[in-house]
């Protein structure tokens, strides 16, 4: 028996997200390897896929593709770059295991309420937890027990800081190994000078 597609013909499974340049993922990427020797059954983000979510869409229909767009282009210009560093490890649930960030989290958190307000209307997830910063390193394939306790052994290395200065909207293709296809890129406004 075949199964499903994961999206209905039509739609795409969208997202919206800050990239990470190489030079803050191959550092991350070393990590995971570092950490697989912890953990075991977990699913990690392969380096490519590294990102900041803003805001997960769920499904879009094709045709409110360009009303997306134009809903978030005028978000861009009035969020400044943004200077971040991967900080902290934690986990949501015992289920999911993530780098944390620190620097400008207060913009950022004002950058994803704002494509929040703007796209949540346009997909068919409806988000009910509050803005979380966090870069996801990999997911259990069950439960893991006593997790946070297995944390606050660790000690990850300091990741370098870059500046994040355009967002996007992402498909993802799910398949055996996940697919992300750049829709639209959004630069954020220069920082005025300090």
């Amino acid at each position: 028996m075949n199964e499903p597609p994961v999206n209905p013909p039509g739609d795409l499974r969208a997202f919206v997200c800050l990239p990470l340049p190489p030079a803050v993922a191959e550092p991350i990427a070393t990590f995971q390897r570092a950490l697989q020797r912890h953990f075991r059954d977990v699913t990690w983000t392969r380096p490519h896929a590294l990102h900041v979510t803003l805001h997960f869409l769920g499904r879009v229909p094709d045709d409110q593709l360009p009303a997306l767009i134009q809903a978030l282009r005028p978000i861009a210009p009035a969020h400044p770059c943004l200077d971040l560093q991967p900080h902290g490890l934690g986990t949501f649930a015992d289920r999911v295991l993530w780098l944390g960030l620190r620097g400008a989290t207060a913009e950022l958190r004002s950058l994803a309420e704002a494509v929040r307000g703007a796209a949540q209307p346009l997909g068919s997830h409806v988000e009910k937890n509050d803005f979380h910063a966090h870069i996801t390193l990999g997911r259990f394939r069950r439960r893991a027990h006593h997790l946070e306790s297995s944390l606050r052994q660790l000690r990850p290395p300091t990741f370098p800081a870059w500046t994040a200065d355009a967002f996007q909207l992402l498909h993802s293709d799910l398949g055996p190994v996940a697919r992300y296809t750049t829709l639209a890129s959004f630069p954020l406004a220069p920082r005025a000078p300090q």
